[in-house]
């Protein structure tokens, strides 16, 4: 497994980084670099929680429609809706003709 760097081999990259790039350019990439490790940790955190949620709410992303059914306990996977309304169901809105309403309001 990869270690971090400690004590010697620290001051030796930075050594090596000074010499490099210069100490103009130094604090320039140090804030780069620690900006794209915050974007790095951000990101990684977000995956985590993503996991974490669907983990606790056994939410599964696979399209499995073999267990369907409604909260009656009814099976739904069989269900075809019908070409033609039933002609026995009513409209709970009445029609233009029904209503009792005046055409104008002042009269």
């Amino acid at each position: 497994m990869l270690s971090l760097p400690n004590g010697p081999e620290l001051v030796f990259i930075v050594a090596l980084a000074l010499i490099i790039f210069g100490p103009k350019r130094l604090p320039e990439i140090g804030k780069s670099l620690g900006q794209g490790l915050r974007e790095l940790r951000k990101a990684s955190k977000e995956i985590t929680d993503v996991f974490d949620f669907q983990e606790n709410f056994n939410l599964d992303d696979d399209d499995d429609d073999s267990n369907v059914s409604s909260s009656s306990g009814t099976d739904l996977s069989d269900f075809t809706p019908d070409d033609e309304p039933q002609a026995d169901v009513q409209s709970d809105t009445p029609k233009e003709n029904d209503q009792d309403v005046p055409d104008s309001v002042g009269t």
